[in-house]
This record gives structure tokens, C-alpha cells and sequence, in this order.
């Protein structure tokens, strides 16, 4: 939906999100999962997204998918539409470990390594 290194609008981010939120939430009536795909590289966004859903489902799960800084890049050389190498280390660099408040917050955290 987003794509800051690849120019969306900024101004009408929260608009957005607003509808992102909505869509889980539409989908929690409905399905029996939900999948929000999102970088979610701090900690202050995963409790976004928990802060905002957790009273539409029984259980939240977030998967952290560790995945070295160089095959990042290289699976998106292998894609269509490209992000510039600097938004992804950036991204990369800006990662923050999952503190105990997400910890104590979302019903399970699982950990893929994907080499």
C-alpha cells in the first residue's frame, strides 16, 4: 500500500493507514486469519498495530522475519519495481530488537530465519 523510498504521498499516510486498519478489522469479522504485511521495524509501530486490532482478535501473532542486510538486496534486484539500496539499509540499520512491552503484548512472536 505504502512505499516511502518509492515516493507515495506522505500527506495521506494516515488516510491510509486508516483504511488499513479497517480492512483487518472488516477481515477479523469474517476470516479466520488476518496477515498485515508490514516492515514494522520498531517497536513503537508493532504497538500500533496491536494498540489498534488487539480488541478484533482473539489472538495477534507477529512473525520477524531475520534476514541478513545482503540477501535483502538481492531479492530486490530480483523484483519488478526496485527500492533504493540506501532506504533498505537504512530500514536494515533502523531495526530495533522486540522489547519487553510488544513481548508482553502480542499473544505469540516467531522468529524466521530466511537465508
Amino acid at each position: 500500500v505504502l512505499g516511502s523510498a518509492l515516493g507515495y504521498d506522505k500527506e495521506k499516510e494516515h488516510e491510509i493507514w486508516d483504511r488499513v486498519l479497517q480492512y483487518c478489522r472488516d477481515g477479523a469479522k469474517t476470516k479466520d486469519y488476518v496477515i498485515l504485511d508490514s516492515t514494522a521495524f520498531r517497536n513503537g509501530k508493532r504497538m500500533y498495530y496491536y494498540d489498534n486490532l488487539h480488541e478484533s482478535f482473539d489472538e495477534m501473532e507477529l512473525v520477524i522475519f531475520d534476514v541478513p542486510l545482503e540477501i535483502c538486496i538481492k531479492r530486490d534486484a530480483m523484483r519488478d519495481r526496485h527500492v533504493p539500496v540506501e532506504a533498505i539499509t537504512n530500514q536494515f540499520n533502523s531495526f530495533e530488537e522486540v522489547s519487553d512491552e510488544v513481548k508482553n503484548s502480542y499473544t505469540k512472536i516467531t522468529y524466521i530465519k530466511n537465508y
